[in-house]
């Protein structure tokens, strides 16, 4: 990593007083400028904790200025460093520690540190996967345990180039961020892309934020903060937040020159409920954008370049994801349109090479291209991503995709948002609904039965109200089916 560090020392040296990282979590705001930032790596290099060129390195703790300075230092010396999910009170402990030991037991990590693992050494060998400088991170793993993907830093060079031209980022610049950096979304655009451009990164801790979800808009207000990334679930969780409230708060969002919607899919409506809910504190209607990505590909496939409240509303139900970055493209298998939507897949100067320790690391490849499991349609050049290939079901031999009936039962009064699933109902003749929330009334139940039978065009077997936590989500915050399904079936609760 000899070139990112490189740029990011010279900044440092003629910089040294500007505001690299700020925390601010458990009401207490930590200051640190690029000069302490740089000799805080330095020093933390060459200890006898830190790890060694060749080693790999996990991450699972809260975000901090010692994780941080842990994982960069690890970049320095030529390690492998990967951020891992830490345990928090919304996890089911039984799965989390399942999963870190498969983890540990597949890829053999040389240090592993973690709130709730011993930080010793595990392995003395070098992780030998690879054998260029880089990073490793895993994926969010929504289907299954998660899987490791080398990122080199050529790589992340190019996608740095790509999207600090795209988007014009600059060290005038300042993030506002809340998002773990476990997932590609925080780690590239709100730790390594700005610290190589010389911009400062304010930080919310993903926990706090998710009960106090406008605690970013006073970030943004205090911080006077000029960008900032998150998926469109959060753009609604803050937009429902004020709604219940009823009132607007005393923040002020005219500092904001992009506000990034980026996840699959994007939904039209998030952004329209959003401007009209705060575009009276100063927000910029072309602020709002979208992008798509994975971490396959580093991070971002494509960027929009909205004007207008009316170049939103191309679609009535998705928003576009844009264009591919230079360097990239994009296509749907077997053509798709909106009517039948087909895989995406992408390829570009960017994209990794295949899976770390996969039976067959190069199975999602065709002649080149990833196959990226969303599905989607290009229109006019720009492409919508509309779900996942693995939330296809089949209900009486017809497709539909289950988060447009999670999607729709969640936006029900008294339905924790993120918390509801969709599921074949045995026999494959309906479906089964399970959410998680207050009991919904008689009257509730009856609309929703009939809007998934005119709508999706499916007939419903059963509403079950589940108690909070049971349904498994992963890393990224998307319900992870696979693994919930096998947790509803060991407490007894799939139906018949």
């Amino acid at each position: 990593m000899n070139s990112y560090f490189e740029s990011l020392g010279r900044f440092a040296t003629h910089n040294p007083n500007k505001i690299a990282l700020s925390f601010h979590q458990d009401g207490a705001s930590t200051v640190v400028r690029y000069g302490e930032l740089w000799r805080d790596i330095d020093r933390e290099a060459v200890s006898a904790r830190a790890s060694r060129r060749g080693e790999l390195e996990i991450i699972s703790s809260r975000t901090g200025y010692g994780t941080i300075l842990t994982y960069l230092s690890a970049l320095r010396n030529g390690a492998y460093p990967a951020y891992l999910a830490p345990l928090t009170a919304r996890q089911d402990a039984q799965i989390f520690h399942s999963e870190l030991s498969q983890l540990i037991e597949r890829f053999r990590p040389n240090r592993v540190i973690a709130d709730t693992f011993d930080p010793a050494r595990l392995h003395s060998l070098p992780f030998g996967d690879v054998d260029e400088p880089g990073l490793v991170q895993f994926s969010s793993g929504t289907t299954g345990l998660r899987k490791g993907i080398f990122i080199s830093e050529r790589h992340l060079l190019a996608q740095l180039a790509a999207l600090g031209t795209q988007l014009g980022i600059n060290a005038e610049d300042r993030i506002a961020c809340w998002l773990p950096l476990y997932h590609d979304m925080g780690l590239i655009s709100s730790l390594l892309l700005p610290l190589y451009f010389g911009a400062s990164v304010a930080y919310l801790d993903p926990v706090e934020w998710s009960f106090r979800p406008e605690s970013l808009l006073a970030l943004v207000h205090s911080e006077r903060t000029t960008v900032c990334w998150q998926p469109d679930f959060a753009f609604r969780h803050i937009a429902n937040r004020y709604a219940r409230a009823g009132v607007l708060p005393e923040s002020r969002l005219d500092s904001l020159r992009l506000l990034i919607n980026c996840s699959e899919p994007c939904r039209t409506r998030t952004f329209v409920d959003f401007w009209h809910r705060f575009r009276g504190l100063g927000l910029r209607e072309d602020a709002l954008q979208v992008s798509y990505g994975m971490a396959e590909i580093v991070f971002a496939a494509t960027v929009t370049a909205f004007n207008s409240e009316r170049e939103w509303l191309s679609d009535p139900e998705y928003l576009s994801s844009g264009r591919p970055l230079p360097g990239t493209a994009a296509r749907i298998a077997d053509g798709g349109s909106a009517e039948q939507p087909g895989e995406i897949e992408v390829q570009g100067e960017c994209l990794f090479a295949g899976y770390l320790r996969h039976p067959d690391p190069r199975e999602v490849f065709s002649g080149g291209w990833f196959r990226t499991g969303d599905l989607g349609f290009v229109r006019e050049r720009e492409l919508y991503v509309v779900g996942r290939k693995d939330d296809t079901l089949i209900v009486n031999g017809r497709k539909i995709l289950a988060y447009q009936v999670e999607d729709h039962v969640g936006l029900q009064k008294g339905v924790r948002p993120g918390r509801v699933l969709c599921i074949v109902s045995t026999g494959g003749t309906a479906v089964d609904i399970l959410y998680e929330g207050e009991e919904l009334d008689v009257e509730n139940l009856r609309r929703i039965r009939q809007w998934c039978a005119t709508a999706a065009g499916a007939s419903v077997n059963r509403i079950l109200n589940l108690e909070p936590g049971i349904i498994v989500k992963s890393s990224s915050g998307k319900v992870a089916r696979a693994k919930s399904i096998e947790k509803l079936a060991r407490l007894g609760l799939l139906g018949s």
